[in-house]
């Protein structure tokens, strides 16, 4: 049997990094957007990939949304065993919840993330000035359209230990 748990939240809200804490303290935990074939970059009005150039820029942005794909992840989670985090987001996040028994939403102050925004590695979305204010003008629509999904909120604007301990707490896992 698996216990499949979201670990989400806007861009920079530190679930690549949680995620990576959990499975350094010896959890199952994997960033689901970084598995192949998993999420897709579409054209808004279409639903088509979206294959053009400059992927992160304002103008693309606006007209794309980053969408995981259901069927996929529901066989990824089949295929696991025992308790999984699984960390990501994405435009169709209401249709993914229902395959979690477990959602956490990450979340911390503009500031915090303005900051991770302009200091982040490993993945160009939110470099472009204007992609953070997008992103910064999105936080409580967001986390308030999460947490109507049943959510429960960790705040990570502290040490990494605090939010891993309080993670496992809410899943009853520590």
């Amino acid at each position: 049997m698996n216990y499949p748990i979201l670990i989400t939240g806007i861009a920079a809200s530190g679930k690549t990094t949680v995620c990576k804490e959990l499975k350094r303290l010896g959890y199952n935990a994997v960033d689901i957007e970084r598995i192949e074939g998993m999420f897709t970059k579409v054209v808004r009005s279409t639903g088509e990939p979206y294959t053009g150039p400059d992927k992160n820029s304002i103008a693309v942005v606006k007209r794309t949304d980053w969408i995981c794909d259901k069927t996929k992840l529901t066989t990824f989670l089949n295929d696991q065993e025992g308790i999984i985090f699984c960390g990501g987001v994405a435009a169709n996040i209401e249709e993914i919840i229902p395959l979690f028994k477990k959602v956490i939403l990450l979340t911390a102050g503009r500031e915090t993330i303005g900051e991770r925004l302009q200091t982040r590695t490993g993945t160009g979305f939110g470099k472009d000035p204007e992609v953070q204010e997008m992103i910064l003008g999105q936080i409580d629509s967001v986390n308030q359209d999460i947490v109507s999904n049943g959510a429960v909120t960790v705040d990570t604007d502290r040490p990494l230990n605090e939010v891993t301990e309080e993670i496992l707490g809410k899943t009853n896992l520590h």
